[in-house]
């Protein structure tokens, strides 16, 4: 990442009698140090104030007796701490539709949570705040800057840029990891057959080969598989792309790369001549039996079955898989296991990985609002409330979540489940339980339930296994953490709105991708066709659209630079 920092490993850890707060991740430091914005404004209003603020909301979410979404532990806490009160501008699940009618009727609530279409929309409106960039600049603390300008590098402000003014605050996940492609293993038919871990792709390719034909599963018959993917190729629990990755090809979907011939450009990941080349050594494992032959044809369901039924002993898929997949085969198998590592290079233990920005969205603000700093006023409060050190497991648990699994809620998609969270959230809490030990009581408080089943699984609760293989010994957060410590995230070189030519024709160029890999990888067509079908996407305007993203790309960085 651009900002990454040498990584210094900790001489020492202090003991834990001194405080929970004793020995902590250094992961976050390869983000850059933002410390110097302290907390950031927390001040409260003088006089009270009122926002309207327009998202989807979780219809079927519960709350304790006497809240709602407008009263709740986090709605009092801005009224009570801040003066802001809050009030909903529509109750709707999905709210896209409504979005799009209020941008529509010009008549748009103090805040709204839009799309980036919705945004680009909205730049060119008159409806919105521009001088964003001024607020979030004297008000935003150290914690939101480092999810915001940490994790999400230059890039995530850039898109909040239109004509060298900042409209929008961007919502940012944790992290670039959740989506990663990880390498998953069975770690039982490896020992069985005496294998090692790869550590480069001849070593990978012979495990993939030795799971197809040396009957790991020693039922005697030759019903195994090697990879499998599904007809959504860029499914992110079964990542194509990320096997590409390994070979320096990057073809997912709207991912562009840096133009090997002019590294301040752009070419499309796709059609780049690293991913002809891995589509011919991908075709040739097709034909020997090692990818699974009904890929093009199989739903989610069909893959997870695969994996269930104990004939699938490799894939490439995201951190999470072990909570939503791989579990399914150590419940139906007391035997079965499995371990995340880092995809390997073609000569090398570790290889770049595609990435993207985790941009989940965008708030803005009516022209006419006076107070666009509450949202950030908010967000610093959460930080210093539930993430700083002076945070207590009292209060984590009253705002965020206790050890039983009930939750507050913090309005907007604050949270749950990512937005304005810490940056490398759960890298960092890995780090604490495997690298550093430390124990539930231990880590930070963010961390101490994901500690807990770490500790549950060791105590002999296999339940907790897809939990032990997120955050414990051999899990698929280390090895995201890992990315992020030997700078291994390619991320999407373009992270700007969809220009003309895309909105128009890109969804084509991507059905055209899709056929190109169905038929090259299946034999139906040569590998030379890859240059036929780099014709076909020039003609439904991929270098005008390389040509508009570049010209973007000169723009953000010539406003980066003012």
């Amino acid at each position: 990442m651009k900002r990454a920092l040498v990584f210094i490993v900790a001489l020492a850890m202090m003991t834990a009698s001194m405080t929970a707060f004793a020995a902590k991740s250094d992961l976050a430091d390869n983000l850059g140090d933002f410390s110097s914005y302290g907390t950031g404004n927390i001040e409260p209003y003088e006089e009270p104030i009122e926002m309207s603020v327009g998202f989807g909301i979780n219809l079927s979410k519960t709350f304790p007796e006497g809240d709602s979404y407008e009263n709740n532990v986090w709605s009092r806490a801005y009224a009570d701490e801040l003066g802001i009160n809050l009030k909903l501008a529509f109750t709707t699940a999905d709210s896209a539709d409504k979005v799009n009618t209020l941008i529509a009727s010009g008549d748009i609530p103090d805040m709204l949570d839009v799309t980036q279409a919705q945004l680009k929309m909205l730049s060119n409106s008159g409806l919105i705040r521009d001088d964003l960039y001024e607020v979030y600049q004297a008000n935003a603390g150290s914690g939101m800057r480092e999810i915001i300008e940490g994790v999400g590098e230059d890039a995530v402000l850039a898109q909040c840029m239109f004509d060298g003014k900042m409209m929008a605050i961007p919502r940012v996940n944790t992290s670039p990891g959740e989506e990663a492609p990880v390498l998953w293993l069975r770690t039982d038919w490896m020992e069985k057959l005496g294998l090692e871990d790869p550590q480069n792709w001849d070593d990978l390719y012979n495990i993939i080969k030795a799971f197809v034909e040396q009957d790991p599963d020693g039922n005697g018959q030759n019903d195994t598989i090697g990879l499998t993917f599904t007809k959504n190729l860029w499914d992110s629990g079964f990542e194509m792309d990320g096997l590409f990755n390994i070979f320096g090809s990057f073809p997912k979907a709207n991912f562009w790369v840096e133009d090997p011939e002019n590294p301040d450009q752009v070419i499309y990941g796709a059609f780049a001549d690293e991913t002809k080349t891995a589509l011919e050594t991908v075709s040739q494992m097709y034909a020997e039996g090692l990818i699974d032959k009904e890929f093009a044809v199989n739903d989610s369901s069909a893959a997870n079955q695969h994996i269930a039924s104990g004939k699938c002993g490799v894939v490439i898929g995201a951190v999470w898989i072990s909570n939503s997949s791989l579990f399914t085969s150590v419940d139906n198998d007391p035997n079965a296991d499995w371990k995340a590592l880092p995809l390997p290079g073609l000569d090398s233990a570790t290889t770049k990985v595609g990435g993207n920005y985790p941009v989940m969205g965008y708030f803005v603000f009516n022209k006419d609002f006076e107070h666009p700093e509450a949202l950030i006023k908010m967000v610093n409060l959460q930080f210093e409330k539930c993430f700083s050190e002076d945070s207590t497991q009292e209060i984590y648990d009253t705002y965020i979540e206790d050890a039983s699994g009930n939750s507050g809620f913090a309005a907007f998609q604050i949270y749950p489940w990512g937005h304005f969270l810490p940056a490398v959230k759960n890298e960092m809490a890995a780090d604490e339980i495997v690298n550093l030990g430390l124990s539930s009581e231990e880590c930070d408080v963010w961390a101490r339930p994901f500690a807990r089943h770490v500790e549950a699984y060791e105590a002999g609760d296999t339940s907790a296994w897809r939990w032990y293989r997120f955050f414990g010994p051999d899990g698929g957060h280390l090895v995201t953490g890992q990315y992020i410590r030997d700078d291994l995230y390619n991320m999407n070189h373009y992270y700007g709105p969809s220009t003309d030519t895309m909105a128009e024709n890109m969804a084509l160029i991507d059905d055209l991708v899709n056929e190109m890999f169905v038929k090259i990888i299946m034999g139906e067509e040569p590998v030379d066709s890859f240059d036929n079908y780099k014709a076909q996407a020039e003609a439904l305007g991929l270098n005008d659209m390389a040509a508009e993203a570049n010209a973007w790309l000169a723009e953000a960085k010539a406003s980066e630079a003012a």
